[in-house]
């Protein structure tokens, strides 16, 4: 689904997860790299939480610099969203609503785990999630000096 911008043009919409994370944050710079130049994307800064209060407070403000972040890297059109709920569904819910064919997320979030060496220690379970559910594009930044090495 695309949208037609004030000039006429048609707008693709792309949905960003934000958690305050280190990876949300190069998530964002990457959106802003592939999609933010000129008014063909319209750029969706979306952040849920479990519905406290205090939760919602810190993601308001990750969300707040979010949007200053992808505005100093060039993205031209931009708009943020606030959910609660299940972080997966919620941002899948949001790429429906605004009618986005990608969703772009860090390879892990605030909620960092360490596992084995195996796949999981390389992403979260939001965006493993996301990844295998297929419902949309899925664009992955990956930090590769916050991912565990495996042990030799």
């Amino acid at each position: 689904m695309s949208a037609e911008t004030p000039s006429g043009t048609s707008e693709a919409r792309v949905v960003i997860g934000v958690d305050g994370s280190l990876n949300a944050r190069l998530a964002a710079l990457r959106a802003a790299a592939v999609f933010g130049s000129g008014a063909r994307y319209l750029l969706v800064a979306v952040t849920v939480t479990g519905g406290f209060a205090s939760e919602r407070r810190a993601q308001q403000k990750a969300l707040e610099r979010t949007q200053r972040l992808l505005a100093d890297a060039g993205a031209t059109t931009t708009t943020r969203s606030a959910r609660d709920g299940d972080p997966a569904d919620e941002l899948l819910a949001a790429a429906a609503e605004f009618g986005a064919t990608t969703i772009v997320v860090g390879a892990r979030g605030a909620e960092m785990f360490i596992a084995g060496s195996d796949d999981s220690a390389r992403i979260g379970s939001v965006c493993k999630r996301l990844l295998d559910r297929r419902e949309r594009e899925v664009l992955v930044a990956h930090n590769p000096s916050a991912t565990p090495q495996p042990a030799r």
